[in-house]
Order: structure tokens, then sequence, then C-alpha cells
């Protein structure tokens, strides 16, 4: 059988929730069969660049993110396709721009085309806005529709089918592991008396690390010895962190930035805290249940995410039911068997085997297809 190409379209490959998800997709894959090549859309490498080329992914680059010329990027994009026809499917994970690609796509005979939907809303703001004008004809022309819940699912298709795809992680890898907790620990001067809370994911106004900044700052009025480690890099981290030094607390709250081994991040906390002001469904929300940590998450996450019986959704407007609810709750979380809280994520739908077994299946359906019909 000849390998088939799927084309991937995203913004960049940098270690986001989404692109987490592609790669533990693309290490996972029968790569023989499936192959994965990639459109990015700024003109600098990006954090997984390397591993792609590394398991035999191709990237182009259409930087329309550096100029944001609209009228040359569909010029581009129309040119890139009529000298790529060997690509019969391709994969958009942009829910802005997305549109425009799977519209020039459709235009070039490219019958399967898949819309991927990871988030709930078009965001907040100026940019929101402009964003759900591009979002609102995008069920039109793609004729494969995936969501990874049926929040994000319904948002980005409303009445229109859809099917369900998890966000996979490998369960194993997020196993608790003592000696790494340790080891994160002593590089960052945390006592192991201390008491840690976490949140991985980008720096952001989406992610709302300032509310947990807030909420933190409460909860180490009660308890001196708490840290806060934030593991991620975005737009926001010179204010983020200019917040934190006007509140006083730059020894108590950790910058780590981006790593390969966020596993063992994990590892180093006690409670993980995503106060998101939306989401489609979170892979951190997944990755840290597989490592047994009790997770809060703001009320309007999708319950599809619920994998241990330690998931709590509180309202992120109240910093007051944070902070009360970790501090009551601190003799709990350190009760929690962890590596049990592993054992029971290994079999349920968020396993990457599953996930990936799944993907190759309908990859090769529509492949073989390829006329065009919507699932």
């Amino acid at each position: 059988m000849k390998t088939i190409r799927i084309l991937q379209i995203v913004p960049d490959m940098r270690s986001g929730g989404v692109e987490n998800f592609i790669m533990n997709l693309y290490r996972n894959i029968n790569r023989d069969e499936i192959q994965f090549d990639f459109i990015e859309h700024y003109s600098t490498e990006s954090f997984f660049d390397k591993e792609i080329e590394e398991l035999g992914g191709k990237i182009y680059r259409l930087p329309l993110r550096d100029d944001n010329n609209l009228f040359k990027f569909i010029k581009e994009l129309n040119k890139f396709y009529k000298e790529h026809k060997e690509y019969k499917v391709v994969h958009c994970h942009w829910n802005g721009m997305g549109f425009v690609h799977l519209l020039i796509a459709k235009l070039n005979g490219i019958n399967v085309r898949i819309g991927h939907s990871h988030n709930s809303t078009a965001g907040v703001g100026k940019k929101g806005l402009i964003k759900k004008i591009f979002i609102t004809p995008y069920k039109y022309v793609c004729n494969v529709r995936f969501a990874c819940s049926n929040e994000a699912g319904k948002f980005l298709y409303h009445t229109k089918s859809f099917k369900f795809i998890p966000n996979g992680i490998d369960i194993e890898r997020f196993r608790f592991n003592s000696t790494k907790r340790n080891e994160i620990r002593k590089e960052y001067g945390i006592d192991e008396s201390a008491f840690v809370l976490g949140n991985v994911g980008r720096l952001n106004v989406q992610k709302n690390q300032k509310f947990l900044i807030d909420v933190f700052e409460k909860i180490h009025l009660a308890v001196p010895n708490a840290f806060l480690l934030i593991n991620g890099d975005g737009e926001l981290r010179s204010e983020l962190i200019s917040c934190v030094e006007k509140k006083g607390l730059i020894d108590y709250v950790i910058f780590a930035g981006v790593h390969t081994n966020v596993e063992d991040y994990y590892c180093a906390m006690d409670v993980f805290c995503l106060p998101s002001l939306f989401e489609g469904l979170p892979l951190t929300a997944v990755e840290s249940q597989a490592s047994g940590l009790p997770t809060l998450l703001s009320d309007n996450i999708s319950k599809q995410v619920e994998i241990t019986n330690n998931i709590v959704y509180l309202n992120n407007s109240s910093i007051d039911e944070w902070a009360d609810y970790i501090v009551s709750n601190i003799p709990i979380f350190r009760e929690i068997n962890r590596e049990l809280c592993n054992m029971q994520c290994i079999d349920s739908i968020y396993g990457i085997k599953v996930v990936t077994k799944e993907m190759e299946e309908s990859y090769k359906k529509y492949f073989e297809k390829l006329d065009g019909e919507s699932i």
C-alpha cells in the first residue's frame, strides 16, 4: 500500500494543547502507511519542527502571520495546491483562517477536507470578533467534521453532524514518579514539604493565568510555604511577571517556560489549576489526571474531560471560591493515591493508542472513498 500523506493545517507547531495532540498522534501512527506533512503560518521555526522532520514529515511555510496580508496569502495558497497535487486529504486544526484554507482546497479539487474543532468559542475582544466572522462559513467548506468535545463541535458546526475525537495522550508517560518530583523541586528550590499549585499552558488571555495569580496571592497568605509553578510561554509572560513582582510574590511564583519533560513538572505539583475562559477539551486536564493530580477547572470546561473522581469545577469569576476550596482541601489532596489514578486512566478513551487506531481507520476510509461525502 502506498503511503498516504495527510496535509495538516496549523497556525504553527509551538507547544500547545492542539499541537501536543497532533504530535501524540503522529508519534504513534503507522508511518509506513500514513505520513503527516504540515503547512505553518510563521516564518520562524516552531517547537516541534525538528521532531516532525525526524519522523519523516515535510513542513511548508506560508507566513500569513508575519504580515497578515490576506490577498497575498490566498494567492500563495492557491499556487501551493496547484503545485502539490499529491495531497488528496487535508486536516485543518485552525478554526479561524482555516475557512480560507478549506475553501481554496475545495476550489483546487481536494475532495477530503477535514475540519477539526478544538475550541468552544471564538475568543474575546476584537480578535474574537474577527475570528467569529471567518468561523461562520467554516462548516460549509469541510466535508468531514471532527471535534474534541460536544461543546467544540456544536460551536463550529452548529446543527451539522460531527465525530467526537478525544484528545489522546500516552497515559503511561504521565505516571507519577516520586524521584522526578524531587528532582524538579530541587531544581527550583522548592522544599518537599511545600504545597505546589500548578498550571500548564500558553500565557495568554484564554488561559487566564492572571486570575490564578490573584488566587495564589490569597492562598499564600494562609499557606506561606505555597508555590505556584507555571509551565508555558506566551505573549503575556512579561505582563504576568510584572504582576507577580508588584504583589511581592516573585520568590513563590515560578515561570518555568516550555519543556519536553512536562510530565516531570506534573509530578512536582500537588494540585493542577486551569481557570480558562474557554476550552474545547484541555489536553492538560487529561495529563494532570493521568499524573494523579486533583484537577480544578473553570466551570465552563466540558465535563467530557472527566476520567477520575479528582476533578472539581469552580467559578472562574470568584477568587475567593478557588482560594478557599484549595486551602481547605490541602490535607485531602495529599492523601490521593496518584499511581492508582494513573491506572484508572489507562483503559479510558483518552489513551493515545485507542485514538490513533480510530484516526488511522478514518484516514484510510476517507482516502479510499475520495468522493467528497461527509460523515
